[in-house]
């Protein structure tokens, strides 16, 4: 592992819940996670990566001789805790997606008796998304089979449907053991850590490593010793922190400094990290080798380091909480089931995902002037009308690369891309001049905040968000799709994982990906921040040393 001339001396972690020895191969677990008997699924990691193309297409089928899992059927009166459009229900294509105000901690048998399974995701363009109406996803994938499976055993009457609940990844371990959710699955890894709270279904993937993914822009390395010091991001909550923790421990064991770990914002997941990394604003993150591969081919500027592996003999499972020993062995069955069946579809992932203006590094555009001339009248009506300054340089980004004399076919026009019915609703006859477009723009953003989506039950973050959505889509478009949500019953207040996903559905990823861009430059621009500090800070040192 590693590829300079120093022999490396770190081995590779591997995931488990009962640890049993630490020899010379490295960190070695028991894993104890499916009942007995239970069937494991065995995938190559190719045939994962093949696996996770299947996201964005066509069904999962199954084949071989195993029959339908051996369920029991029971009549059961219809739905009775889902408030959905009757005609969501109605298509094939269509997909349940639901908030939970009511808390149930029932087993399979109840489960099966009210005809409703409450997974648990978190969106993300691999796992779980919604694009004009479509569900897509691994996850939403695995499980309309298992919808279908358990359909096949019922004689007639009420139809078994899964309804999926969106969270955040730091609320997912908690929404299952409060009663928000049945099932857990959002290509979670099993670890020992996450193991004292939840119970794992047998794994429908295994052999799964975790490995460094950096950017071409990053200073190479040659073992995870180099990794001393080093700065790398990953997703909150993720399996990725504890790897870093273990590897921060081996090193200081042995002297050296341990890994800067960082977590920026909840709300990203891995895919808006190798996006990150791959347009150089960050250097490294850690990710599952066959997810990190597989986007590999759609994000230029990405190194996946196989040689530096952080973990390997992961596998991805379901989780329930412990007490439901029913639920887990009818899902644990199924994961094994499925482990006999074919995955297509690389060709309508990269009709997705491929060529769709990923993000850029704003000092390609920007170079060592950064935001220049603008900065200061971004941070004077940032702090005029209530913003962080750095989001409105995120935003002005976003719309014009920071160009004033940018100009769209629609006729939008200057940093902030503004129409002149807009402007001249803020009170603006011209916009030309980049020092009033940003005032008329920032404005605007503050008149959408503060008129449509000003309620005290809307937090801040929100707040930012919809304005930011109704900027880019139209107010009339966000209102509704939040008068949608409710109706739903989904979260009205909340974008990421509800309203966000109404919006895809509605019109596709533009707003979704606007404010997701956006928020992410946000972390762009404060690394940049940082580094012009350090580097400034450095000059400083340097002049006073001369000066002695």
């Amino acid at each position: 592992m590693g590829g300079g001339s120093r022999a490396p001396v770190l081995a590779r972690r591997r995931h488990g819940v009962v640890k049993t020895s630490l020899n010379g191969t490295g960190r070695s677990f028991r894993l104890h996670l499916c009942p007995e008997g239970a069937i494991m699924l065995r995938l190559s990691s190719r045939q994962l990566a093949l696996a996770m193309t299947l996201v964005l297409a066509s069904a999962l089928t199954s084949c071989g001789d195993a029959g339908p899992i051996a369920l029991s059927a029971t009549t059961a009166p219809a739905f009775r805790h889902f408030a959905a459009e009757p005609s969501a229900a109605a298509e094939r294509e269509s997909v349940l997606v639901m908030s939970v105000t009511d808390r149930q901690t029932d087993d399979w048998d109840t489960i099966l008796e009210r005809r409703l399974l409450r997974v648990l995701v978190v969106p993300g363009r691999t796992s779980f998304f919604l694009a004009k109406g479509k569900g897509r996803g691994f996850e939403l994938e695995m499980f309309r089979e298992f919808e279908s499976r358990v359909n096949s055993t019922l004689d007639g009457g009420t139809p078994f449907r899964v309804a999926f609940v969106p969270v955040e990844q730091s609320q997912l371990l908690d929404a299952l053991i409060d009663g928000r959710g049945d099932v857990a699955a959002a290509l979670l890894t099993a670890t020992a850590e996450r193991s004292q709270r939840v119970a794992f279904c047998a794994p429908y993937m295994q052999d799964v490593s975790e490995v460094l993914v950096s950017s071409n822009r990053a200073a190479p390395l040659s073992s995870l010793e180099d990794l001393s010091g080093v700065r790398v991001d990953v997703p909150a909550h993720s399996s990725y922190v504890e790897s870093l923790r273990w590897l921060s421990d081996e090193l200081v064991s042995l002297g050296l400094a341990p890994v800067r770990i960082e977590t920026p914002g909840t709300a990203l997941v891995s895919e808006d990290l190798l996006e990150l990394v791959s347009a150089g604003v960050l250097d490294h993150t850690v990710c599952d080798r066959h997810l990190a591969t597989l986007w590999a081919d759609a994000l230029p500027g990405l190194r996946v380091r196989d040689d530096l592996v952080l973990s390997e003999g992961g596998q991805l499972a379901w989780a329930v909480r412990p007490a439901d020993t029913r639920l887990r062995e009818v899902l644990s069955e199924f994961a094994g089931d499925v482990s006999k069946g074919s995955f297509t579809g690389n060709v309508l992932f990269k009709r997705y995902f491929v060529g769709v203006g990923w993000l850029r590094h704003p000092q390609d555009d920007l170079g060592a002037r950064m935001l220049g001339e603008f900065e200061a009248p971004i941070r004077r009506y940032a702090e005029r009308f209530g913003f962080d300054w750095r989001l409105i340089a995120a935003q002005a980004y976003q719309e014009s690369r920071l160009d004033p004399d940018a100009r769209s076919h629609a006729g939008a026009v200057g940093l902030m891309q503004l129409m002149a019915p807009t402007a001249r609703d803020m009170g603006f006859d011209d916009v030309s001049d980049p020092d009033d477009n940003l005032h008329a723009g920032v404005k605007y953003m503050a008149w959408l905040r503060d008129n449509f989506f000003g309620s005290e039950d809307i937090a801040a973050a929100e707040r930012v968000r919809f304005a930011l959505a109704a900027y880019n889509a139209g107010v009339g478009r966000v209102r509704r799709w939040r008068e949608q949500a409710a109706r739903r019953g989904m979260d009205a207040d909340r974008w990421h994982g509800s309203v966000a996903l109404l919006a895809q559905e509605d019109v596709g990823l533009e707003p979704v990906r606007y404010v997701g861009n956006i928020e992410k430059y946000v972390v762009a621009f404060s690394l940049l921040i940082d580094i012009e500090a350090e580097e400034a800070a450095q000059r400083d040192d340097l002049s006073r040393r001369r000066g002695r």
